[in-house]
Formats: C-alpha cells, structure tokens, sequence
C-alpha cells in the first residue's frame, strides 16, 4: 500500500511515499521513499534493550510503527515517553497500535510540536519527583526533515526546562505544605472539604479580583454596581476591598506562607465564604469561622495525591496555573457563570507597581518609605530583581513583567481556550493582552447589563476524622520502622569501600519506601537537580548517599510533624 501525502508544516512542505510491508517474521513493517525504516526481517525486535537509567521523559523522534517505542517503554517501566511523528499518514495509522501494547500507558503520541502544546501536556504528566530529559531519534528518521526534528528537541527543551524551574520554585514549600496539609486535615472537626456547585443563572457576572496595581482603578465601578456582581476576591485583594466598603462574596487563598495572615487579622462579614486550599496557612482558622476547604488538582506523587487516595475522597479538585487569581477563575467556572471580568489581574507591573494600594505588601513598602528611599524607589528595586520579559497590553503598548507572570499568561490563555461558551472580560486596559479576553469600559458594560450576585454554592464531603487520625498513627508507625532500618543501614557502612551488594541493598530499601510512599520523592527534588547537575547518576555511590541521608531527614520530618498535629 502507498500513499503520496504532503504532510504541510509538519513535514516541512514534502512529500513522501508512505510504503507498508509484511517483513519476513510476520509484523508489519514500514517504508518511507523506498527506505526500510524498520528491519524487513524482524522489525518486532527494533531498539530492544536501550535502557536509559532512572527515570526519565524520554522524547523520541519519529513514531514508525512504534515497534522501538514499546520496546524502550518496557525497558524503561517508570519513564514518561513522549512520541513526535513528524508524517501525519504514520501518526493516524500507527496511533491506535500502542493501546494494544502492553507498555503503552505511559507513551504519549504527538503530531503537534508547538511549546505551549508540549508544555500542557509535561505539566500534566510531570510527577512531583525530578526526571531527567533524554531525547532519542530513530535511525530511520535521522535524514527524514531534520528542520522538524531540531525543532521538536528544542520547544522539548523549553518546555522540560520551566516545568524544571517551577518545580525548583515550589521545591522550598514542600515542607510547609506537607505540614499545612497535615495540620488542616487534623482540623476537619471544625471545617470541611467541599466541592464546588452551581449557583448562578446565565446572566450573571463574576469579578475575580486580583491585587494587581489596576485594582485601585475598579474599586469605584466594584462598589456602585456591587449589587450586580458576584466577587470572587483572592486573599491578597481582601483588605483593599474591605477598606473600600465592599465585601466579597467569596474569599480564596491558596498560599500558605506566614506572613498571608496579613490578610485576615480583621473579622470579616460571616456573609462571606472563605475557600482555602487544603495547603493553606492552618493558623487563619483563629480568625474566621466560616472556612471550607478545597484542593487544586494535585501533582502525581505529591502527599495531597496520597492523601485523598489513601481516605478515598473524591473532592471536586481545583485547576490552577500557579496562581490563586487562576484558582478563583476556576472556582468561579465550576460555579457555572458564562461571564466572567478579571480586576487586577495584570501579570505585568502598571505604573512600576506589584501591588494595589491597601495590600499588606504596599502598607509595608509605604511604612517603610522615607527621603532617602521612596515608594517608587521599593517597587522599582523589587521589579529589579525579578527575569525581565515585556508583554503587550490591549492597546500595544510594551508592559514590563517577568519570566513567572509570562508562564502564567500562556496558562490562562490555554484554560480559556477550553470555554467556548464562556465570556472573559479585563476591566483595566492596562494589563498584559490575554488571548480570548475581551477588554471593556466597565460603565458601558455593567450599566447595560442584568446580573445579581450570587450566594456561593458547595457541597459538602463526608469525612471522618477519626480516620484521619489512625492514618497518621499508621503512617508515623510505619515510617518509624523504615527509618531504624535505614538508619542501621547508613550507620554500619563504610562508604570509601562500599560493595556492590550493600549499595544494592540501599537502592532497594529506598525504592520500596518510596513505592509506599512517594510523596517522599518532593522532599528530594532539589538533591536530584544538583546531583544531576554535577553528573552523577542514580547508579554511584555519591547518589545512594546523598540519597539516602536526605531520605531519612525527610523521615523523620515526616513523623515529627504527625506527632505534633495529634498533639494540637
């Protein structure tokens, strides 16, 4: 069978004879222009036995009749395989065969090479453990449209190499968020974890409100047409809103640093339902009653994926990018409204502020503030310090923001790309132009319309709180043994003259402890980064150290950490 196709930009305007072939074995096998690109005698063996090690995303060049790819899938079992197929006759024929595979589930096919495509679906293969990027070309594509190839390896790259940096970014909060998870869960007697419902008719409006510097434009249009409008207010935008006569409907945080208690050392109108991730800063439950919980939906490996596994809930997980702007966007999407305007949300620096007036952060910087350094002097040296990236707004104006806030905007763009019969809109003109919004006069738009603001609906989640607490017995019971056995291991060795036998009976102690519980592996991220960085692979010595001494450190964070929720 031949088919004459040009595959357009994917295969860079050429054409090429697709051939297929009964090799002498039985298998199909394949020929592109004439060229064999499996064996013709026994393609079912191809590529058998390359083993790359530790686990990886592996990203191949070149799909074929996928014979290499289940084959490298099998040799590498706890890989993420990642498939470009560059001639789109190849990628519909050979699509479907990896289903009846049996290595086939963690193998991604892809005719799409587009960064922002490859980057959503890193970000949501990606486990909360470091992998390393191997990238792999099949010998029978090596000559097929090499430009199609460079560019594959390199947005792969770009891709793997945000996804990297965000992971490191988040690799400092494992800790606190292990323990906020932890200490929240121990509170599920006074709270609750919900799920999100449907409160809305079709008319209605959502603000999501940011704290953004444009937010210091919409507090006049917030307060006057306040009654048409459904507030969704992060927990940084709280205080400028209240202190402006305007209460929220709904409050989310998602951060669980200290200093967000900033944010809520005032009472606040019980009309007023706080969302929290389950993550967030345990100690603002002091201070409002009325809190439930929620959670973003968590990475694989992390202690919140264990942790709702390990009780079986099935919360109505929340979407995010990064950012609680995007957590409220999504909280206000599940609650069903079709129009939805951001105010200040503006991912870049208007004015060279980060923040709107009101905000702790602003308060800080103005009490601060003297003749030798003013307001604008802070702002301009926190802007500084920051990997500058210009933006356009509506209007094509260059706004100044950085990497992170440009990470944020692809995400947001991607999400609202999903809601056809959704309407976003941004009140401010001011902030970076986000593909898919609509920007508006906010007189002209709320005048002319017939919105009322909503009373925010949840369902709540039955758990028991018992059974929180015998799975943190049974955890930290379990654990401690894990860590008398490691600890004697670690104590009794010579590492100078370690034998190949205790290194091996090190690596198998710590992959059946992080079998059982693998949200061990995001306390160790940043070890893995700068192992690799320096070259050192999951099969020396150094590693199995560094390993397994920063293992037993997490260990026993880990059962400290139980012990002092069961005593609070």
């Amino acid at each position: 069978m031949t088919n004459d196709l040009n595959n357009g930009a994917a295969a860079g305007g050429s054409f090429f004879s697709v051939t297929y072939e009964i090799a002498r074995s039985g298998y199909e096998t394949l020929l592109i222009n004439g060229k064999y690109i499996h064996s013709k005698f026994k393609p079912e063996t191809d590529s058998e036995n390359i083993v790359f090690p530790g686990t990886c995303i592996i990203a191949i060049y070149g799909l074929g009749l996928a014979y290499h790819v289940n084959n490298i899938a099998i040799s590498n079992p706890d890989s993420i395989i990642i498939v470009y197929e560059p001639l789109l006759d190849v990628f519909n024929h050979t699509k479907e065969l990896l289903k009846q595979f049996p290595a086939g589930k963690n193998v991604f096919i892809i005719n799409n090479f587009d960064t922002n495509y490859i980057l959503d679906l890193l970000d949501s293969v990606f486990p909360y453990s470091f992998l390393r990027l191997k990238t792999y070309t099949h010998i029978g594509y090596r000559n097929i449209n090499t430009e199609c190839e460079t560019i594959f390896f390199e947005n792969i790259s770009k891709a793997y190499k945000t996804i990297v940096q965000n992971i490191m970014t988040e690799a400092n909060f494992i800790p606190l968020w292990f323990k906020n998870t932890v200490y929240n869960f121990s509170f599920l007697k006074k709270s609750s974890i919900v799920t999100i419902t449907h409160s809305c008719n079709q008319d209605d409006i959502a603000v999501i409100c940011g704290a953004g510097p444009t937010l210091d434009d919409s507090i006049s249009f917030l307060r006057y047409y306040r009654e048409k409008l459904t507030i969704f207010a992060t927990d940084t935008a709280l205080l400028p809103l209240s202190e402006a006569g305007i209460v929220p409907d709904v409050v989310v945080c998602l951060d669980g640093q200290q200093w967000s208690i900033e944010d809520f050392v005032t009472q606040f109108s019980s009309d007023t339902v706080f969302l929290f991730d389950i993550l967030g800063l345990p100690a603002i439950q002091h201070y409002n009653e009325n809190i439930v919980y929620t959670s973003h939906s968590y990475k694989k490996n992390s202690f919140q994926d264990w942790m709702f596994k390990s009780i079986n809930c099935k919360s109505g997980l929340i979407n995010t990018g990064g950012t609680v702007t995007d957590y409220c966007l999504d909280i206000a999407v599940k609650a069903g409204f079709k129009n939805i305007v951001f105010a200040g949300y503006d991912m870049s620096f208007p004015g060279n502020k980060t923040h709107a007036r009101g905000t702790p952060y602003h308060k800080r910087v103005v009490n601060n503030s003297n003749y030798f350094l003013t307001i604008s002097d802070q702002f301009l040296k926190s802007i500084s310090q920051r990997n500058p990236v210009y933006e356009k707004n509506n209007s094509g104006k260059l706004l100044f923001t950085d990497f992170v806030m440009s990470n944020y905007r692809s995400y947001l763009e991607n999400y609202i790309a999903m809601f056809k019969d959704i309407h976003f809109y941004s009140a401010s003109d001011e902030a970076v132009r986000i593909e898919g919004v609509t920007y508006i006069n906010p007189d002209d738009f709320f005048s002319s319309v017939s919105s009322v603001k909503r009373v925010m609906c949840y369902e709540k989640i039955a758990i028991n709180s018992g059974d929180i607490s015998i799975l943190f017995e049974k955890l930290s019971a379990s654990l401690f043994i894990y860590s008398t056995k490691l600890s004697d291991i670690l104590n009794s060795i010579n590492w100078d003259s370690l034998t190949n036998e205790l290194l091996a009976s090190i690596n198998s102690l710590m992959d059946e402890i992080f079998t059982l519980y693998p949200f061990l592996n995001s306390f160790n991220i940043m070890t893995d980064i700068i192992l690799d960085g320096k070259g050192i692979d999951c099969l020396s010595v150094l590693y199995a150290k560094h390993k397994s001494f920063r293992l037993l450190q997490s260990i026993y964070f880990v059962i400290r950490t139980l012990q002092k929720a069961a005593n609070r």
